[in-house]
Order: C-alpha cells, then sequence, then structure tokens
C-alpha cells in the first residue's frame, strides 16, 4: 500500500470513494463490474446505421431482468444464464486469484508485478475470447501506443491498449466496450477497470455542453472496483487509480468545481512523484481543460486563462518525452486552436493521424488548427479520410451494440457531421464555392422537419443559406422558401438573407421591409431557450439584425451608421460561445473593414483586417481587403507582399471579389 498524500489505508480510500464499500473476496468479483458470457454463437444486436441515420443521441433504456434470459447490465452488457456460466466463473476466478487484495488487516508495502496467469483450460479461453468478441472487436490499423498493465495475455493487453488509444480518441462509447472486453479476461485487474472509469467520465467537450459527469453511476462502480484492487499493482498505477477518484466523489465534493479542483489537486500531486508517466501528465491536463472548458484565453489580447500554460507545459514536456502519446498531442490540439498562436500545435497536427489511424475524430482532429493556420485544403483532405476511417471502424464493429453508460456519446457511428462542416467552412475560406456548397446543399435538403427545432438542423439549413450569401448567390437567396415557417430562427434568418438580396438588386425600401419584418420576429421569446448548436437563436438574430441594418446603411451611403452596426456585429460575433465551425460562418469583420474602406478610413480598414487574419490566417476575404487598403493607404511594397499572400491563399478559389473583401 502507497502512502502519502494523505492516503493512509486501503478502506479509508475505498470508504471515502463508493457510495458504498466495495468488497472482493477470493475472486475480486463485484457485482456489475464486468461482464460474463457464455460459450455459443454471437448474441444479435442492432445493424449498422447508414451515415445520414448516424446522429441521434442513445437512450437509456434498460431490460427487465428475468429468469433464463439475457441479463443488461448498465454498460449494455449481457450476461447469458447458462449451464457454462460456472465453467467460466471458475476459469475467471483462478485468472483473478493474482490481482485479488488480501482481507488480512496488514500488508506490506509492495510494488510487485502480478504473478503469471495459472493455467486455463482451451474451454474457458474459448469462453472468455467469446465474452470479448461479442462486445469489441479488435480493430485494425489502431495504432501502436501501448501501457503495459502486467498482464500475461496479450489479447488483455490489446483489448486495454485499445481501450486507452479510443478513450484518448474520444470515441468513448467504443473504448468502454474495449475495456467491457478486457474484463472478460481479467476482471481483478484494476488498471482495466480505471481506463473505464476515465472514458466514462467527464471531459472537457461534455462539461462545456452541459452533460452529467457520470450519469449511470457506471464510473463510480469502475473506480470504486480499481480502488479496491490497487495494492496488487506498482506505485505508479496506483497513483493513477487514486488521482481519478476524486473525480467520482461526489459525496464528499458535490459540487462540480470542487469536485474537479481535488482531482485536479490529486492529479498534480501524482505527477509530482511520476514527472515521467504520461498517464500522469495527461490527467492533469485533462483535469485543467476541464476546469474551464472552451475558456482558455482572453478575447481581446488572446493571453491565457490560469491554468492554460500550466496544463501546456504539462503536455509540452510529456511529448517531449514520447512524441507519440495520442492523448496529450490530441488535447495540446484542443488547447491551442482557439489561441492567438495556434501554430505552436501544427507539430501535433501533422503526426497525430498517425497515431491513431482507426479513430475518425483523431485524423479529423489536425483541421482544428490547419483552418487557424490557412492550411484549408489539408482540413478538407484530412476530414475526408476522417469518413473513411468512422466507416472503416463501422464495419470492423458490426452488430455489436456500444455501451450506453459514459457520458459523452462521440463515436464513429455519429461523428460524420462534424468533419463534413469542416470540409464545408474550408471551402469557404479558400474561396470554393462549388466545393463548399456541394457539402451544404445536400446536407441542408437531408434535414427532416423535426430536426428543424434545436440545434443541428437549424444550424444545417441556416449554414446553406450563409454559404449562398457569402458567395454572392442572391438570385438563389431570393428563391428560398421557408421549411419551416413555424421556426421563428429560420424566419428572421431568411429576413436577412432575402433583405441582403435585395440590396444587390437596388432595392433599399425592399429590404427595409425585411429588416422590419426581422425585428418583429426578434420578439418572439422562444429564441432565447433555442439553440443553433451551441448559441442561442436570439444571439445568431441579435447579429443578423445588426448587419442587415450596416448593409442598408452601406446602401444609403451613410459610413458612420454602417460602422457603428458592423462593430455592433462583430462585437456580437466575437461574444459568441466557441465552436468550430463557428456557428456564424461569415465573419463580420469583412464587412466592417470594407465599411472603413467606403468611408476611406484606410488605417481603421487595415487594422480590422489584419485582426481578422490573426483568428483565420492566410483566408483571401480578409487578404483581399487588406491589399485595398494598403493600397490607398499608398504603401505599395506592403501591398505587393498582401496580393502575393493572396495569390497563394486564393489559388484554389473559384470566385472573384473585384477588390472588395466580401460580395
Amino acid at each position: 500500500m502507497r502512502q502519502g498524500r494523505g492516503v493512509s489505508t486501503t478502506s479509508s480510500l475505498t470508504n471515502r470513494y463508493s457510495l458504498q464499500s466495495v468488497h472482493m473476496p477470493d475472486i475480486c468479483l463485484a457485482k456489475d463490474h464486468f461482464a460474463l458470457k457464455s460459450r455459443g454463437p454471437v448474441l444479435g444486436g442492432k445493424p449498422p446505421q447508414a451515415y445520414s441515420q448516424r446522429y441521434q443521441l442513445p437512450d437509456y433504456s434498460t431490460n427487465n431482468n428475468e429468469d433464463n434470459t439475457p441479463v443488461t447490465h448498465p454498460d449494455g452488457i449481457k450476461e447469458s444464464r447458462t449451464k457454462n456460466y460456472p465453467l467460466l466463473l471458475g476459469a475467471i476466478a483462478l485468472l483473478g486469484l493474482a490481482a485479488c487484495s488480501s482481507d488480512e488487516p496488514e500488508q506490506a508495502e509492495t510494488t510487485a508485478v502480478r504473478a503469471p496467469a495459472p493455467a486455463i483450460s482451451q474451454i474457458a479461453l474459448q469462453d472468455m475470447a467469446a465474452c470479448a468478441d461479442e462486445l469489441a472487436p479488435i480493430l485494425s490499423d489502431g495504432g501502436t501506443y501501448s501501457r503495459g498493465i502486467g498482464t500475461a495475455m496479450e489479447t488483455t493487453q490489446a483489448y486495454f491498449d485499445q481501450g486507452m488509444r479510443l478513450t484518448y480518441s474520444y470515441y468513448f462509447p467504443e473504448a468502454i466496450a474495449s475495456f467491457n472486453a478486457a474484463l472478460c479476461f481479467e476482471p481483478g485487474n484494476p488498471m482495466i477497470q480505471w481506463g473505464k472509469a476515465l472514458a466514462i467520465g467527464p471531459n472537457p467537450n461534455s462539461r462545456y455542453g452541459g452533460a452529467p459527469d457520470d450519469p449511470m453511476g457506471a464510473g463510480l462502480s469502475a473506480i470504486n472496483a480499481a480502488m479496491a484492487a490497487r495494492d496488487t499493482r506498482p506505485e505508479a498505477e496506483q497513483g493513477l487509480i487514486e488521482a481519478l477518484a476524486p473525480l467520482f466523489d461526489t459525496e464528499t465534493y458535490p459540487e462540480v468545481a470542487a469536485r474537479t479542483q481535488a482531482f485536479i489537486d490529486a492529479a498534480e500531486a501524482n505527477y509530482a512523484e511520476n514527472p515521467s508517466d504520461l498517464e500522469a501528465a495527461f490527467l492533469v491536463s485533462h483535469g485543467l481543460m476541464m476546469s474551464t472548458p472552451w475558456t482558455y484565453y482572453d478575447p481581446d489580447d488572446g493571453s491565457p486563462l490560469p491554468g492554460v500554460e500550466r496544463a501546456l507545459e504539462v503536455m509540452e514536456t510529456g511529448m517531449e518525452q514520447n512524441p507519440a502519446h495520442p492523448g496529450l498531442t490530441h488535447l495540446h490540439i484542443h488547447l491551442l486552436e482557439a489561441s492567438f498562436e495556434p501554430g505552436r500545435a501544427e507539430d501535433s497536427a501533422d503526426r497525430l493521424e498517425s497515431l491513431t489511424p482507426m479513430a475518425g475524430h483523431m485524423v479529423h482532429m489536425p483541421g482544428h488548427i490547419y483552418m487557424r493556420v490557412g492550411r484549408y485544403d489539408d482540413a478538407i483532405t484530412t476530414n475526408q479520410r476522417s469518413l473513411s476511417a468512422d466507416d472503416a471502424v463501422v464495419a470492423e464493429w458490426g452488430n455489436r451494440e456500444l455501451p450506453r453508460t459514459g457520458t459523452y456519446f462521440l463515436s464513429a457511428t455519429n461523428h460524420g457531421g462534424h468533419a463534413t462542416n469542416f470540409i464545408h467552412w474550408a471551402g469557404i475560406l479558400q474561396g470554393n464555392s462549388q466545393r463548399a456548397l456541394d457539402v451544404s446543399g445536400p446536407m441542408a435538403a437531408m434535414a427532416e422537419p423535426e430536426a428543424l427545432t434545436q440545434g443541428r438542423g437549424l444550424r444545417t439549413v441556416v449554414a446553406h443559406w450563409m454559404t449562398l450569401k457569402a458567395f454572392g448567390r442572391f438570385d438563389e437567396l431570393l428563391a428560398l422558401e421557408n421549411p419551416a415557417p413555424e421556426q421563428p430562427y429560420l424566419t428572421g434568418m431568411l429576413n436577412y438573407m432575402h433583405g441582403s438580396a435585395y440590396l444587390r438588386q437596388g432595392d433599399v425600401d425592399a429590404a427595409q421591409a425585411e429588416y422590419d419584418t426581422l425585428q418583429e420576429v426578434r420578439n418572439d421569446p422562444v429564441l432565447d431557450s433555442q439553440r443553433a448548436a451551441v448559441n442561442t437563436t436570439s444571439d445568431m438574430l441579435a447579429i443578423a439584425s445588426h448587419a442587415l441594418a450596416g448593409e442598408i446603411a452601406s446602401a444609403r451611403d451613410d459610413h458612420d451608421q454602417a460602422i457603428e452596426s458592423f462593430r455592433q456585429a462583430v462585437a456580437l460575433q466575437d461574444a459568441l460561445r466557441y465552436m468550430e465551425p463557428p456557428d456564424w460562418l461569415q465573419s463580420m469583420r469583412l464587412f466592417l473593414g470594407q465599411a472603413h474602406l467606403d468611408a476611406g478610413e484606410y488605417n481603421q480598414a487595415m487594422n480590422v483586417f489584419e485582426r481578422d487574419l490573426v483568428l483565420l490566417q492566410n483566408n483571401g476575404w480578409a487578404l483581399t481587403g487588406l491589399t485595398d487598403a494598403l493600397e490607398q493607404m499608398g504603401q505599395t511594397e506592403e501591398a505587393d507582399l498582401a496580393r502575393m499572400r493572396l495569390i497563394e491563399a486564393w489559388q484554389d478559389a473559384d470566385v472573384m471579389l473585384n477588390d472588395k473583401a466580401h460580395f
């Protein structure tokens, strides 16, 4: 038993991190902590869903337990009650003996590795393999990162490593299934339960979305099992288990903030004792990012907020030791994507795909950096490969059910929409209307009426409209019909689109009428609670209102009013909750900068466009405005350099802006 950091006895820790004490007598079996299955054919499951049907969150349905029928545990694991059950139980008992904690009151400090596994009958091994295979396959092309857990069985290690790589990839349902498969072979191994708890528990994205930390208590059960059996393991593993435990201790820390801080403190203490342990480094980074999810930098000057520099220090120190750690590399990209120095993570982006090529989210992740540094074509191709990777995993997973006990349900089955949105966004920023519209048009057409009430459905339709507007397709905008007239958000956004299109036809009065209707629509109270992805539809319509007011003022040559309206639109866009791709796809700085140009305020225009290029480097829209501003100021050399950047950035464009930053 390890000593220090306020840890005294096994029993005290077990009690502290349990709703009830977990006792694991003889063969270390705790009810519902793992799955047992009989030999025989694979039980049936639901067939893989088609790509267009894979964007649904699972429910928390439960099965009634009846004699002689499969029992579904909280993880979605079926337990077959057959005559082979005692044989399998006996085999697992033999395998688990070496990992059991002693019932004796005193135990000597030990860092001994597990004893070699005893001989197991071929029938028992077949039962274990059938149990595991029914839960998860060993995925091909799954990466190479491995952390030994003292097992004598290669298959156990393979499932554990796959679970860790999938956890680091944020594919938590597949990760939990992989850990459950490992538990078929070694239910007494605490590191498997530790990995399972990590996969079940919260992460920065789940916290940002307001999801409960451990909705079904499965994470608490897993960490309890790990705590109860940890004394058999080396000190480094004990440290990882003890560091994770506070994250599930809702009894001592009922408030999320206090629980997170307790986890960070425990993770930091463990990292101080084990600075070369990359999982220890991950826990510290993981905790710090969860403490202020997606609020990492000052929006005005880009300075890091508390905890960010420490997280970067821990990540980058760990990656110096091993650049191939998938978890640290993944978090490094996420922590820097919203910064003013995204290029700091460009090396991480360039290598991440090779670390876990089977995980579509990891293949996609470099796109977050590529978009920020202006590598738009790379962002497109990496997201296209992401879709292929996800399809391969779905095919290999087959009919196996995915566990529904975790906090965050990102999976190969539902990630495709995010990758597709990146392809669309990159097409806009590289000025390629065909590429962008080839994505946005079909996606909007696929939106079902029932999806046009909240979230992704609303965002998908409006994203297509914004794309038409960005590329000057004003005739098509005027031909648009509202697919859900009862939805005030869609009505208001269509007012914005139509008003802008009327201005391009020279009909200011018609545009003003659309603006007036938009103001009436904004009074609908449903907009305050309705979201288009992560932002309320009321916030989105506020931007649309100021944007259309600015365009109308520009058409009337009221430069002061135009600048003021666009300035307010920029401020509102900057205040939106973070999301990539952003909920509002077209930068309002393009309109503010152009309004300054129209007013002859060239220096102010230059400053606006340069700020846009900090946020989205090498985007041709802002470079067009910057080139014009520099030319108007007589800065010929700087203008020539900006034009060269524009030519390179616009090499895949199929539109010409005619010296304006927007159509």
